[in-house]
């Protein structure tokens, strides 16, 4: 295989998972625009101070308040989100390295240069979930954030 095609192959690879990237990106940031409106929306049907607060004060105002807050949950479930993107690029990254020393094409380069690319990002990936999830569990506890709701009441 010559020289080109090899580059040629390798742009194609890259510019897959940037679009694969962009695609979730674009996902998550369309579910997160949608429920700010369901909440604004919600939110806009209070016509005073007095109406809200005393919505907040139900059971379901409560839930409400703290899905607006809920730093710790987010932040372990996006651990989490990262912990599994880590691990399938890991594995990616592997089975190039495997397909590498298959020598699938007769040329070693091939895909040994995105094996050792994936293996590189996952294992930084994995590194980030996991001082992300240490880091999250340093945050407030949910009882911190009745406290916020009872300075706002007040």
């Amino acid at each position: 295989m010559d020289s080109w095609s090899v580059v040629v192959l390798l742009l194609g690879q890259f510019a897959f998972i940037g679009w694969i990237i962009w695609v979730v990106v674009k996902f998550n940031l369309e579910g997160r625009r949608r429920r700010s409106e369901e909440r604004f929306r919600l939110l806009e049907r209070f016509s005073t101070g007095q109406e809200l607060l005393a919505f907040l004060g139900s059971p379901a105002g409560e839930k409400l308040f703290l899905s607006f807050s809920d730093q710790r949950s987010d932040s372990r479930n996006g651990a989490l989100r990262a912990l599994r993107a880590g691990l399938v690029v890991l594995l990616a990254g592997m089975g190039f390295m495997v397909l590498s020393f298959l020598r699938v094409w007769n040329e070693r380069e091939t895909f040994l240069v995105p094996g050792v690319l994936g293996i590189a990002v996952g294992i930084g990936i994995l590194i980030a979930a996991w001082l992300s999830l240490r880091l999250s569990r340093k945050l407030p506890q949910d009882g911190d954030l009745k406290d916020i709701r009872s300075t706002l009441a007040a």
